[in-house]
């Protein structure tokens, strides 16, 4: 992942508070309405994917940020471990953390590679994977099928709306905004570093199964929110 993503998420709560966050929340969100969003974007890995839960189960949330998601994941598993690139968000999740189940890591941007925990059993991530390079995204798939339990799910949302010419020149006005100074637009950060890719489902479905991570139900109604779940082979390694 680049340095100006990692800088991006790590200067985030400075720049624009809790909106920086995986779900664009109000000015005056408190914690309350970070767990609610949360609960409320987990809903459909659970009712719509039929994610498995349980217990007995262990959980990875990739990109955890505050731990918005990592705080209703537990409601669900028996451990969760959460990783994030920005250490400031990390000490964040930390300071509002009470449950001992629940464990909050920086991870470096190239490898997941998580210490409290070496095998899960699902893998999960919201609203991040897009934003990382081509690259890093095929490490991280080989990282995630290591990770995994034989027969463990990755579930994961993302964004399969291709990035039109329209999309390419906000990239481009917003890089003139943010040389100015300015560091937010239209309520999206202007950095360098908050880039989506355009990533395709064909494309997502070819590098899962290149690392043994076969696909299983994917809900695309709305590319935007379009949700897979993938499960680990026993050939995988």
């Amino acid at each position: 992942m680049s340095t100006a993503a990692v800088t991006w998420w790590n200067e985030s709560l400075d720049h624009v508070g809790l909106q920086s966050m995986e779900k664009l929340l109000p000015p005056d969100a408190g914690w309350n309405d970070v767990l609610t969003s949360g609960r409320d974007d987990l809903r459909p890995a659970l009712e719509t994917m039929g994610m498995t839960t349980g217990q007995d189960r262990t959980v990875l949330d990739i990109g955890c940020g505050v731990g918005r998601l990592s705080q209703n994941l537990v409601n669900h598993f028996g451990r969760v471990v959460g990783i994030d690139i920005a250490e400031k968000l990390i000490e964040r999740a930390r300071a509002q953390n009470t449950n001992p189940a629940i464990t909050f890591e920086c991870c470096d941007g190239e490898r997941l590679n998580p210490q409290a925990c070496r095998e899960f059993d699902t893998v999960f991530s919201y609203e991040v994977l897009y934003y990382i390079d081509a690259n890093t995204l095929r490490q991280y798939f080989r990282d995630i099928a290591s990770l995994l339990k034989n027969n463990g799910e990755f579930v994961f949302q993302m964004n399969f709306n291709a990035l039109t010419w329209k999309t390419r020149v906000s990239y481009l006005f917003r890089d003139l905004l943010f040389a100015c100074g300015i560091k937010t637009w239209r309520g999206w950060p202007t950095t360098p570093g908050f880039r989506r890719s355009g990533f395709s489902r064909d494309w997502i479905t070819r590098e899962l199964n290149n690392v043994g991570l076969q696909v299983e139900r994917v809900i695309d109604d709305d590319p935007a929110q379009s949700w897979i779940l993938a499960r680990k082979t026993p050939a995988a390694t």
